[in-house]
């Protein structure tokens, strides 16, 4: 998504209005800036829910091949 904004990037310019220009650029800025953040908590946010699957799972396993549940 970013690459396919750089090149289209004069083209974008031609056709908006500058101040739509200008919260664009902040915002491609700001991205920029949070990515390193936003990386590291989706990181850690699908490793949550990896291990949260996971114990689901080993439960799930632990009550349905229990001979006194059937």
């Amino acid at each position: 998504m970013f690459w396919i904004f750089l090149i289209s990037k004069p083209f974008f310019i031609k056709i908006c209005s500058s101040s739509y220009i200008f919260i664009k650029l902040k915002r491609l800025v700001f991205i920029r800036s949070q990515k390193f953040i936003l990386s590291f908590s989706y990181v850690f946010i699908v490793k949550l829910k990896i291990r949260k699957r996971l114990r689901f799972n080993s439960e799930f396993l632990r009550t349905h091949t229990n001979p006194s549940f059937f």
